[in-house]
């Protein structure tokens, strides 16, 4: 597969916009806004979603945005917890997938919400789709998108929180930064949504990485992706998976060996980016014989195919780098594509949702030592790879109506994966890991249709911005 490189054009600014907040409520959120930008910025990590200088509150209600754009889309929420609600626009509990027209609504109790999950799938018998539904953060980054006819993406951001939320939208392209001057600015009352054509609003060929940052408040987003191989292809669609922070290091879990892969890389900073790239499998982590270190101009992105290195057997690619970039790996099997998706560490507890219609297992890697993600701030400034150890991992298979369907014990070898089949009454997976940490990913099929969803640490605890001294 090729895709040809960007290009440069300007973009028709959009309309519509809320008005500013009164001065009042505006602020009242300067401490908790600059609390929000500090953890948006670049980690070591994949992520930096928590505020830097915090402190311990119990959990509340938590809140996740289904954002839809594919046709069909359908959500599945619920809790790992044994007590707790999870409702999808204020209805009553879900028991199975609920259609999702426009974004929806997932809230989670306080009894729930340390195992709340929540889940989108789309899909025909040409290709499928899948995505986690996001909590609101600051930074948001979508490596991997198109703004042409034939690679298009629709971002829908949505602002489900008190406030108007005001954000910018960033696009690179292989030849730098891509003129869009009316994405930045933009407003969003509190419980509106955007959508915003990329082909329209910022037209380029080739891949594109996108970060929609915010300014004031916290929004949700996500990436709808239309794609055909060529101009009277059959177009397939699919959910750009969403990033936090770039990072230095970046796992990328649930791999489609069986397929032509391109890893896209990006470097949003203003030094040259040196990647060094390992693949990790059921018999330990290598180094590729091919592109094991591959270099990115400053605000750039750089697309590779990897198709001779990335094969059956690999689950995770890990990428190591000397300044803070965002990746994605991309598939293509039978005319469908997919992504692996950037996983977090979990030491502890995780969760992750299962799709109904389709074959599913679970993919666990193992974390180097050191590369714990905390709730401070993720520090480790670590570019090669520490010593490993076996993780062991505790399986609760839960089905549609939380009821336990299987209960088993996983070894994740050290500097290793292992994959685990899931029964097709599946919906929802918790994961308790007492040695090491994993990273791990459900790998779902469906005919000729490849996707994967992220695992995801439940919360065990909110966190409430400090107040920092000379404020």
């Amino acid at each position: 597969m090729s895709r040809a490189h960007g290009r440069r054009v300007a973009a028709r600014a959009p309309r519509g916009g809320s008005g500013p907040w009164p001065l009042v409520a505006a602020l009242l959120l300067v401490p908790l806004t600059v609390g929000a930008l500090v953890a948006a910025g670049a980690s070591d990590n994949v992520t930096g979603e928590q505020p830097a200088v915090a402190s311990r509150l119990d959990v509340g209600t938590r809140s996740f945005v289904c954002t839809g754009g594919l046709p069909g889309t359908t959500a599945v929420a619920g809790t790992v917890n044994p007590r707790g609600t999870v409702t999808v626009n204020g209805g009553a509990p879900p028991t199975g997938s609920v259609r999702v027209h426009d974004p929806a609504d997932v809230v989670a109790d306080p009894a729930a919400s340390t195992g709340a999950f929540a889940a989108q799938q789309a899909g025909s018998p040409r290709w499928l789709a899948a995505a986690g539904c996001p909590e609101p953060r600051p930074t948001w980054w979508f490596v991997g998108a198109g703004a042409s006819d034939r690679h298009d993406t629709v971002l829908t951001i949505a602002n489900p929180r008190p406030g108007t939320a005001i954000f910018d939208v960033d696009v690179i392209g292989a030849d730098g930064p891509v003129d869009a001057p009316g994405l930045h600015g933009l407003t969003l009352a509190s419980g509106a949504t955007r959508t915003l054509d990329l082909a329209r609003v910022a037209a380029a060929t080739g891949d594109l990485a996108v970060r929609v940052q915010t300014s004031q408040g916290l929004v949700a987003a996500g990436a709808a992706e239309s794609w055909a191989e060529a101009l009277i292809g059959k177009t397939v669609h699919e959910w750009v998976p969403p990033q936090g922070a770039a990072a230095r290091n970046v796992d990328l879990a649930g791999v489609a060996g069986d397929s032509s892969s391109t890893l896209v890389l990006a470097n949003p900073g203003a030094r040259e980016a040196v990647v060094r790239m390992r693949l990790v499998g059921k018999n330990g982590t290598f180094n590729p014989t091919r592109h094991a270190s591959l270099t990115v101009s400053p605000g750039s992105i750089e697309t590779v195919d990897v198709s001779d290195v990335v094969r059956s057997g690999t689950d995770a690619v890990r990428l190591a780098a000397n300044v803070p970039v965002v990746a994605t790996l991309r598939s293509v099997h039978q005319r469908d594509e997919g992504y692996a998706v950037a996983a977090r560490p979990v030491h502890g507890s995780g969760a992750v949702a299962v799709p109904a219609g389709v074959r599913a297992g679970i993919v666990l890697a193992s974390v180097p030592v050191g590369r714990k993600a905390t709730d401070a701030a993720e520090t480790q400034q670590q570019t090669q790879p520490a010593a490993q150890q076996p993780s062991s991992v505790r399986l609760r298979v839960l089905g549609r109506h939380g009821h336990r369907l299987r209960s088993l014990t996983v070894t994740v070898p050290a500097a290793g994966s292992v994959t685990t089949s899931l029964p097709r009454a599946a919906r929802s997976v918790a994961v308790s890991v007492s040695d090491g940490g994993v990273v791990g990913a459900v790998v779902l099929r469906s005919g000729p249709g490849i996707a994967a969803l992220p695992l995801v640490r439940p919360v065990a605890a909110q966190r409430r911005p400090g107040v920092v001294p000379g404020w």
